[in-house]
């Protein structure tokens, strides 16, 4: 019988980081590279502009990766415009009329970087250098409900179930702190 505890507590554990797994990945990848021989702010610049365009036709999540050299980041001006600023060359402004509401520090370093992109309305799209907790604080409460129901009918795989999801939430909310410099 302890095959199936420790089966019900593994799937429990597994749920959350299934959950988190999915959530992460079932957005639309974009790839931006920049060379690295001369990186040229106003690539990235347009890169991010017909990233904004196909937001405009079709919003949808997306994961943008950019594969960029050192000394290459992205900051926002006092006006509110994006701006790309890459070592020894001058910064390319651009506007995005407020569209881009910034969830990520400033500035930004695109080397090895991901940002998310969430459409919020019909114009404007947050972004973000991690994604949200998945798991809401009361699913702690509900969790621990199930657990004292388990113990009162005295039924150990659902007692296992409910430790195992909460151990698995708990982890990845961890890992999202981490992720977050929390």
């Amino acid at each position: 019988m302890w095959w199936l505890w420790t089966a019900c507590f593994a799937i429990g554990v597994a749920g959350p980081w299934l959950a988190w797994e999915l959530r992460r990945r079932k957005r639309l990848p974009v790839t931006v590279t920049i060379d690295e021989a001369d990186p040229q702010p106003e690539v990235v610049a347009g890169y991010l502009a017909e990233i904004a365009v196909r937001l405009d036709e079709r919003p949808e999540r997306m994961r943008i990766r950019f594969n960029a050299p050192p000394g290459i980041t992205l900051d926002l001006d006092p006006d509110g415009r994006l701006a790309i600023r890459a070592e020894g060359a001058k910064p390319h402004l651009f506007s995005l009329r407020g569209r881009w509401i910034a969830d990520h520090p400033v500035p930004f370093a695109l080397r090895n970087a991901v940002l998310y992109v969430d459409p919020v309305d019909a114009n404007r799209f947050r972004v973000s250098d991690s994604l949200e907790l998945a798991v809401p604080a009361y699913a702690y409460v509900i969790f621990s409900f199930t657990a004292v129901a388990a113990l009162l009918v005295d039924s150990p795989c659902m007692l296992a179930a409910a430790i195992g999801i909460t151990v698995g939430s708990i982890s990845v909310g961890r890992r999202w702190r981490r992720q977050r410099g929390k």
